[in-house]
């Protein structure tokens, strides 16, 4: 009897102790914003939470460091490696929004890290890795999670939501609390028309081009750069093989005309036409004349190619010049994700 009361107290001290942990990083901790969007709505077991998926969930080979990418390589099962200690190197600009800059085995000696594991229910296979750092859920008032759910669907579609996290100097993360971007991007694919099957079977047509609205749903005027969209892999399904062809263009010298002011509630919309050379791919894993550049319709029976259009503007140094130069937003606002049949995840 006794020693069943001595392990209760000493599993009730375990939760106090992680409890006044968690809540002395709250207060004290460094604040940094990541980048995710809510998913699933509820929990009966847990209360009501929002499951959040941040884009540093999913790392991909270049960014793994040392054991990591010894795991990587392992050709046998990933189950040794599941559940392992992982720390995610961030590099914060002068807004506070982190990026991660490298996932590694070995706890960093400075700097600003995450500390995570290795993900116990997915495993990449093409080359990234699933990661949990334990501020998966965002507890919210009853009836909130639905109407945040609603939101991302309805108004908010295309925004990203940020969370704030705060950091302690060893790596354990706790959530703070969550805003919305100002700026929202809505993709609508051209799926080619159905075709009648012939025997045998020809090349199944693909994506013909893409509409894109870009809404400011801040209260303040946005500007934006009109020409600076660019076509970028899903990273959530792997670094990718498959290379744009205007990865490496020089960009062009920014100009007055490309920018546009866009009032709260304002949209502006631009059609992407798939077949023009400027939106041709490679394929990395081909080579001589196999590797020549192709429209992102004829990979339509690629079942690996997974793209997302990303709008992307110049930095803020690029831009001092132009009018109402403080006007412009300079974050970077991926789309959903599609694949070269036209389909949108």
């Amino acid at each position: 009897m006794k020693l069943a009361v001595a392990v209760a107290l000493a599993q009730v001290g375990v939760l106090a102790f992680m409890a006044g942990q968690r809540e002395w990083v709250a207060r004290t901790g460094r604040v940094v914003t990541l980048r995710t969007a809510p998913i699933d709505p509820n929990d009966p077991m847990r209360g009501e939470y929002v499951k959040l998926n941040y884009e540093m969930s999913v790392v991909p080979r270049s960014l793994c460091r040392d054991g990591v990418t010894a795991w990587l390589d392992d050709k046998r099962t990933a189950t040794p490696y599941l559940d392992r200690r992982v720390y995610a190197t961030l590099d914060v600009d002068a807004n506070g929004f982190a990026e991660l800059t490298g996932l590694s085995d070995l706890q960093p000696k400075g700097g600003t890290y995450v500390r995570g594991r290795v993900d116990s229910s997915v495993w990449q296979s093409n080359g990234s890795i699933r990661v949990r750092y334990g501020i998966e859920a965002l507890f919210v008032e009853e009836g909130a999670a639905k109407k945040l759910e609603d939101q991302r669907r309805g108004e908010k579609a295309g925004v990203p939501m940020d969370v704030d996290v705060a950091l302690d100097p060893g790596g354990l993360a706790v959530v703070k609390g969550y805003h919305w971007e100002p700026l929202g991007l809505v993709l609508t694919t051209e799926r080619p028309p159905p075709v009648r099957r012939t025997v045998p079977a020809g090349p199944r047509p693909g994506i013909q081009g893409a509409t894109l609205v870009l809404k400011n749903h801040s209260d303040r005027p946005v500007s934006i750069m009109t020409s600076s969209f660019r076509l970028i892999n899903n990273r959530l399904r792997g670094e990718g093989h498959f290379r744009w062809v205007g990865e490496d263009a020089a960009r062009s010298a920014v100009a007055p005309s490309d920018l546009r002011l866009l009032q709260p509630g304002e949209e502006f919309r631009v059609h992407l036409d798939f077949s023009r050379p400027e939106w041709s791919v490679t394929d990395t894993n081909k080579k001589g004349d196999e590797r020549l550049p192709v429209a992102l319709g004829a990979l339509a029976n690629a079942w690996d190619a997974s793209f997302r259009i990303e709008y992307a503007p110049p930095p803020a140094a690029e831009c001092t010049s132009l009018p109402d130069a403080g006007l412009i937003w300079h974050g970077r606002l991926p789309s959903r994700a599609f694949n070269p049949s036209g389909g949108v995840d």
